[in-house]
């Protein structure tokens, strides 16, 4: 029995002492008190029951907070990727503009062109390099 509930009984035993020595003021008092700390406790065991309900969500809405930033930490890096690529690119067609044109569509040892074609692939964009399939 928990420590609430013996002294609820032992208000209501004291109120029936006290009813029947003729104080029923005294009585009724020890009564309320009593009822009050009852009220008091299943306030209190709803309130605990509440707060673990909000510390379970509030562990999944951690997790998936979480799992969200590893999301955008791998985007990130993704993107990282996409701006080293156009940083590459960008380097390949300076050099390219020298190079003529036929060379890069038709000349596999041209390493401008396969590299450009490589990473797009290798980043899952569809590649069009002007080479009959």
């Amino acid at each position: 029995m928990s420590m609430l509930s013996v002294q609820i009984d032992e208000l209501r035993n004291a109120a029936r002492g006290q009813k029947a020595m003729g104080l029923f003021e005294l009585a009724q008092m020890l009564n309320d008190a009593a009822d009050t700390i009852w009220q008091l406790r299943d306030d209190l065991q709803r309130t605990n029951a509440e707060n673990a309900k909000l510390r379970e969500r509030a562990g999944n809405l951690f997790n998936a907070v979480f799992a969200k930033n590893n999301e955008l930490i791998d985007l990130l890096c993704e993107n990282e990727k996409l701006r080293e690529l156009v940083r590459d690119m960008g380097e390949l067609l300076d050099v390219l503009t020298e190079c003529d044109l036929a060379c890069r569509h038709y000349h596999d040892g041209c390493i401008g062109d396969c590299y450009y074609v490589n990473a797009r692939r290798e980043l899952g964009v569809e590649v069009d390099d002007g080479r009959e399939a």
